[in-house]
């Protein structure tokens, strides 16, 4: 009897933790952007013969191993037609050496693309960019065409809707998918950046 209740609570709490990691990986950030086209006054560059994605992230988010992964893919298939930018915020208070993270180096190591520091997320702020792994496109002539993530869920590879939507734009000028959910931590972690998430 003893061990048939230690196994119904053992159970039990297995599938409640199985259930919260299930929860969380499809439980989305916060994102309220109202951007509708290129932001004013901003230092990145829009590129005006190609279409040009702008992506935020937190180097020490763990779930922006798998956005920058997907990011990889979406511009190797897109070859020499889409500009890119990532910009991982760097929070007043820190040195450069804080963000330099294995999150950073993968997306280092994406040939092709714009890797810069967002000092006190300013550019951020521009676009109302506000969870790491969101994602902007602009046209050529800087209108908002996609707002959203580049995963399926919290850390987990594979073609998602968002990145099939920007494919499908740089590929056809044609966008069925306009907003996705992003999966990722809050770029602006209060009050101490430090513990947002212990990147690897």
């Amino acid at each position: 009897m003893r061990i048939s209740l230690l196994v119904a609570v053992w159970t039990v709490a297995v599938a409640t933790v199985v259930g919260f990691a299930i929860r969380y990986e499809q439980t989305a950030g916060n994102t309220a952007s109202d951007c509708t086209a290129w932001p004013t006054e901003t230092v990145l560059h829009r590129d005006a013969n190609h279409p040009t994605l702008v992506v935020f992230c937190h180097p020490r988010c763990p779930c922006t191993a798998a956005s920058i992964a997907e990011l990889s893919r979406l511009t190797t298939n897109c070859r020499d037609d889409l500009t890119t930018h990532v910009l991982f915020i760097q929070p007043t208070g820190v040195d450069t050496k804080w963000g330099q993270t294995r999150i950073r180096a993968l997306a280092e190591a994406i040939a092709g693309i714009h890797v810069v520091n967002d000092r006190a997320g300013h550019t951020a702020t521009r676009f109302g960019a506000t969870t790491s792994g969101e994602a902007f496109l602009f046209s050529q002539e800087g209108q908002c065409i996609f707002h959203g993530g580049l995963t399926i869920s919290r850390g987990h590879e594979g073609i998602s809707r968002g990145r099939a939507a920007i494919e499908q734009w740089v590929d056809h000028q044609t966008c069925d998918t306009p907003n996705t959910p992003v999966f990722g931590c809050a770029l602006f972690a209060a009050p101490n950046p430090q513990a947002i998430c212990r990147a690897k």
